[in-house]
């Protein structure tokens, strides 16, 4: 039995039932439905598909309570490791919880009820064990479509929560999950071009626990003028 060829699992997977077993107890266990709400431009919404897996380099903000909606569009995320921020709100009752950066979704609907449509997103693992899950189907009870789907529908009667239903709040969530500068959706892998961006189309979330290289561009003025002229690099770190 020690042969990979008999083993349908290591040999589909790479993996050992044993390595598939754990990867699912760390990812399945306790998901909780998270709602993210946004107005995304058709062109936008058209991006996602079912099946595909989306990553996000910035912290994903959404939150644990859930109810009617004020916007055209929610990620509905599904994950058991969201970070749990909610206790160190001032009083906005958001009920918050983020997603790490260079988290990964899988995205398993894709529904529209009553003029409003829900993105369903399972949150994958933190770690290289997303790939396992790259073609893979759920069907099981909090993952079940059918499900999913009756719940958005309940949904879409209630009225919004308001302190979900806020200007602030709203902004907070206003950038579709995954989205680049370049209006496509972000490849689950990092490339190349990934490592340079205009700083000028970048939101301060981006900064947030990084250390970067700042260069000038081809048409910037009176850039960086604390720097000393005798730097040479073409940059400095910051």
């Amino acid at each position: 039995m020690g042969d990979n060829a008999e083993d349908p699992i290591k040999e589909v997977l790479g993996i050992d039932k044993e390595e598939l077993e754990n990867a699912l107890n760390d990812m399945l266990p306790g998901l909780a439905n998270h709602a993210r709400d946004v107005n995304l431009d058709p062109a936008i919404a058209a991006l996602y598909k079912p099946g595909m897996i989306i990553r996000d380099k910035a912290f994903v903000d959404a939150s644990e309570r859930v109810g009617g909606m004020a916007t055209t569009h929610r990620f509905a995320i599904f994950s058991n490791h969201m970070v749990d921020l909610s206790e160190y709100e001032h009083g906005t009752n958001w009920g918050l919880c983020v997603a790490t950066p260079e988290s990964r979704f899988k995205v398993i609907d894709i529904y529209e009820c009553e003029g409003k449509t829900q993105i369903a997103l399972l949150h994958l693992l933190d770690d290289e064990r997303w790939r396992i899950f790259a073609n893979a189907e759920f069907r099981m009870p909090g993952l079940d479509v059918g499900d999913i789907r009756a719940r958005f529908e309940m949904r879409c009667s209630q009225e919004p929560i308001p302190e979900l239903a806020t200007e602030e709040w709203l902004d907070r969530c206003s950038y579709p999950v995954g989205l680049n500068p370049s209006g496509g959706l972000y490849t689950p892998d990092p490339m190349p071009a990934e490592a340079l961006w205009r700083v000028a189309d970048t939101g301060f979330r981006r900064f947030m626990g990084n250390v970067v290289f700042l260069a000038k561009g081809p048409n910037d003025e009176g850039w960086l003028d604390a720097v000393p002229e005798n730097i040479d690099s073409g940059g400095v770190f910051a």
